[in-house]
């Protein structure tokens, strides 16, 4: 870990590259997930995806749409399980090495229970999507996606299914999952993947790609398979052409889709359900975020980020270091937050 890295590590501002290294530089804090560790979990959970695959087989075109969810029952059950206590990795801690491999610093993350009122409020803005790709012997269904025009943050569920097994896969601490030798999916939105163990099984990863769009002016969300997908050998794929899988899965981004949202200081902060955009505008605050807590009208605060305390899925900020968005890893009632502290300034509604 070089400089740079350290610095982003302990506090600094995450670049779509640097946060990964957070929690990967070391063997100690990475999970590997092998196929043999998911048989015996739930291998009724996926009756519905596998009849979508069959369905992609059957007809001669390469995306397939779908009728309704295919992960979830509906949207209120998967929103809970993606943001609730019971995703596995729900209250955990890790270290981050220094370039020795000593400890640098050290977080945690801790996940409530979603509240359901707040869930169902959600529920109308997800929309099914159903749509599948095959490229090589590896299937991408995506299931469903819920977008928030306001900060320009959204998340959706997705599986990549290989009837031969899928390829070998880390999980870090927080549920964060990705391909070593390769990462099989592609987007043209910055964006991470989280595991949803409870749906997984040898043969089928499902994950959720939590995601932020950058361009303003950008209306549409791109998921391809990549060139690691077309061979089982990634040294083969990387001899080879290095061209991802030519068909992808559009989704749209309706500028209307707004969630109800909450403004502190004069905009200096917005607030939506599941992410918090900060206009680095003040000096006081600096050009990036080294502290932010939610504060409710009980009194009670949700620390988001601190020196020991990462309850983000994703940290992003912009080229001109104007503006930093961060994704919950909770949902939040907005009407019930009374002021947003960042950097040790607080900013009232």
């Amino acid at each position: 870990m070089n400089a740079e890295d350290l610095f982003a590590a302990i506090g600094g501002v995450e670049s779509s590259r640097l946060e990964r290294s957070e929690m990967t530089v070391s063997s100690r804090t990475t999970f590997t997930e092998e196929t043999d560790r998911n048989k015996k979990r739930h291998r009724k959970a996926f009756p519905k995806i596998v009849a979508a695959v069959l369905i992609a087989v059957m007809i001669p075109v390469t995306a397939v749409a779908a009728v309704g969810f295919l992960m979830f029952d509906d949207p209120v059950q998967m929103i809970g399980a993606l943001f609730g206590n019971r995703t596995g990795t729900d209250n955990v801690q890790w270290t981050v090495p220094d370039n020795q491999g000593d400890p640098a610093a050290e977080y945690h993350a801790d996940r409530v229970p979603v509240d359901e009122n707040a869930a169902g409020a959600l529920a109308p803005y997800a929309e099914a999507v159903s749509k599948s790709i095959t490229f090589g012997e590896n299937t991408l269904t995506v299931d469903a996606n819920l977008y928030d025009a306001g900060t320009r943050c959204g998340f959706l569920t997705y599986s990549i299914e290989n009837p031969n097994g899928i390829r070998k896969y880390a999980v870090q601490p927080d549920g964060e999952v990705w391909f070593p030798e390769g990462e099989l999916l592609v987007s043209n939105l910055y964006g991470k993947s989280y595991i949803i163990r409870e749906k997984c099984t040898d043969t089928t990863l499902c994950a959720t790609y939590f995601y932020r769009n950058t361009d303003k002016t950008n209306d549409r969300l791109e998921l391809r398979l990549s060139f690691f997908a077309a061979t089982e050998d990634p040294e083969a794929a990387l001899r080879g052409n290095g061209k991802d899988s030519g068909d992808s899965v559009v989704i749209g981004l309706k500028k209307n889709s707004v969630l109800p949202s909450a403004a502190f200081g004069d905009n200096a902060v917005a607030l939506s359900p599941f992410s918090v955009r900060v206009d680095h505008g003040q000096p006081a605050l600096g050009s990036y975020v080294r502290e932010l807590k939610l504060i409710f009208r009980d009194g009670s605060e949700y620390t988001v980020k601190d020196d020991t305390t990462l309850n983000c899925l994703f940290e992003v900020t912009n080229n001109e270091l104007t503006e930093t968005t961060l994704m919950l890893n909770r949902i939040a009632d907005v009407n019930d937050v009374v002021a947003v502290v960042v950097n040790g300034v607080r900013f009232e509604k």
